[in-house]
């Protein structure tokens, strides 16, 4: 399987009807706990990132955002230039591009909530609900047969396995911040 790990600048890609762009937002509690943002789909009830085809005239960034503000319920709003500064994994075999985001967890602690009380106004939805997950936690419903013969999903769950590295790295990137933030805390404190 062909996957890169770009900055967003090396990201120039033809469309093609296959096309498809996705995102996999994620934050930090203030006890330093690294939760990912996925959806429960309607119809598959599959964990799944917030994604969907690349529309012609459409960027792969363009269709990400717009993928993410549909299915969120325009909960989460963010524009191509926020989407940037994420890095991404563009999976060749299935022609997914994944990004991966950061968001303040102020902005989404509610989200699930959130989410649920604003279908209720909207109706039927692509995503039957929002879920803040521990890495661990998708390691583990990855693992579940999938209830489904239809290739559109095997396709996502297999893209969200390729994304599985690029999963722990941010997770050991923060584990290492968060450790360094307490070290530091620490001496600081023993100094006074």
């Amino acid at each position: 399987m062909n996957t890169a790990h770009h900055t967003h600048t090396e990201h120039e890609k033809e469309y093609s009807r296959r096309s498809r762009a996705g995102v996999i937002p994620y934050t930090v509690t203030p006890t330093g706990i690294l939760l990912f943002i996925l959806g429960e789909d309607t119809a598959s009830r599959d964990i799944s990132d917030w994604g969907g085809s690349v529309e012609e005239g459409e960027t792969i960034e363009e269709a990400a955002v717009r993928e993410l503000n549909e299915e969120t319920l325009g909960l989460i709003k963010m524009t191509v230039q926020e989407l940037r500064r994420s890095y991404y994994v563009y999976d060749e075999t299935n022609d997914n591009t994944i990004y991966f985001p950061y968001l303040d967890y102020r902005t989404v602690h509610y989200l699930p909530y959130d989410f649920h009380q604003k279908k209720k106004t909207v109706g039927k939805t692509e995503m039957n609900r929002v879920k803040l997950y521990l890495l661990n936690n998708i390691i583990l419903l990855l693992d579940y047969p999938l209830q489904t013969d239809q290739k559109l999903y095997s396709r996502i769950r297999t893209t969200l396995k390729t994304a599985l590295p690029y999963l722990h790295n941010i997770c050991n990137f923060y584990l290492n911040v968060y450790s360094n933030t307490i070290r530091e805390n620490r001496n600081l404190r023993s100094t006074f």
